[in-house]
């Protein structure tokens, strides 16, 4: 009778390079730190370049603002979702339900981002005078829509794996 040795974690027999983690965690990082410096930055030459020209009432121009500044609050937010995620990874527990908790936000932010450019587009188009910033702003749209949708796909195999690995434990 042939005996079987215990079956290894996943991370036993595949580990994850601590140096791949620790450069990801390092470009998401400064990603962050731009676009928060980014996010300032535009939000006040906005608000400046707008009070001073006169083009805009200062409610459309509060507006824009607003949008910019949740548009690039929202890109933070999928960051800080993926650093969860690499913490999952660097703890083995990737294939958890926890890490499907975290994709969700990230999809739905990045479909709340689509949403948010459609109007953003049409206040753009209305201050430049450029209709063509509207069709821009909806393919726009509608690649991150497609990005989203990508990321369920995504969830999907996750929570497929999720489930063979429960099978697997339940079987061992």
């Amino acid at each position: 009778m042939k005996r079987y040795a215990h079956p290894r974690r996943m991370s036993e027999r595949f580990p994850m390079n601590p140096r791949i983690l620790m450069l990801l965690r390092i470009i998401f990082g400064a990603a962050f730190l731009a676009l928060l410096v980014l996010q300032v930055l535009l939000a006040i030459k906005i608000v400046r370049d707008g009070l001073n020209s006169g083009e805009l009432s200062p409610i459309p121009l509060t507006i824009l603002a607003s949008f910019v500044i949740i548009g690039f609050g929202l890109v933070q937010f999928i960051i800080v979702c993926l650093f969860a995620l690499l913490r999952l990874v660097e703890d083995d527990e990737i294939f958890d339900a926890h890490s499907l908790a975290w994709v969700d936000r990230i999809a739905i932010t990045i479909a709340a981002g689509a949403v948010l450019l459609l109007p953003m587009a049409y206040i753009v188009a209305e201050v430049d005078d450029a209709p063509g910033a509207i069709v821009f702003g909806l393919i726009l749209a509608m690649l991150i829509t497609g990005v989203s949708l990508l990321v369920k796909i995504m969830r999907a195999l996750l929570a497929r794996a999720i489930g063979f690995s429960t099978e697997l434990e339940s079987v061992i």
